[in-house]
């Protein structure tokens, strides 16, 4: 933080800087089948399951509304205002949700159906990938300092991968070295 610009001085980066230091040293999510294990991680789903969930939503939102235009099990059958002897206003509430509750399963499955065709993309394989979290954690640190400070961002790397226990040794030259490989291949792109 004492290196900061005026701009960024009241910023607390700490979680973005370690965070990207682990993925820069981390050597346990090398391919998508990994990633995909830490997207999925307390889901109770394989990535097939995840995959086809939305569709099992939209067809659950399709029974609802047909038992919801049955005549013996729509919930104006069963939830009566008029009989239920508690809160008239909360039965009125609560009919109207089971009614609403085909629409709201549907918006669900549309954005899950989104967000899960983005996510692979987020974060690509080897032999970039280790690279490119470098490579970020010193455009980061160059923009909150107006510097890139090859020498810290070392330090940072070797700490986490201390902590981690991977064997990646990372100096402030290779960080110097992959930054210019990454202008030239953006350069090259472009």
């Amino acid at each position: 933080m004492r290196l900061q610009t005026e701009a960024w001085a009241r910023v607390d980066l700490s979680h973005e800087l370690t965070g990207l230091a682990c993925l820069a040293v981390f050597t346990g999510l090398e391919d998508r089948k990994s990633w995909e294990g830490m997207w999925l991680q307390g889901t109770g789903k394989t990535w097939k399951a995840l995959k086809e969930f939305p569709g099992r939503l939209r067809r659950m939102a399709d029974e609802v509304e047909r038992l919801n235009a049955n005549q013996f099990f729509r919930p104006k059958v069963f939830i009566n205002p008029t009989l239920v002897s508690s809160d008239r206003h909360q039965a009125v509430t609560k009919m109207k949700s089971f009614y609403q509750l085909p629409t709201v399963l549907r918006s669900y499955a549309e954005a899950l159906s989104q967000h899960s065709a983005k996510v692979p993309r987020k974060f690509p394989p080897r032999p970039w990938g280790r690279s490119r979290w470098v490579c970020e954690l010193s455009d980061l640190t160059e923009l909150a300092t107006g510097k890139p400070h090859h020498e810290q961002v070392a330090s940072l790397l070797s700490a986490a991968a201390n902590v981690l226990n991977e064997k990646v040794a990372v100096d402030a030259v290779n960080i110097a070295e992959t930054r210019s490989r990454r202008k030239k291949r953006t350069k090259k792109l472009a």
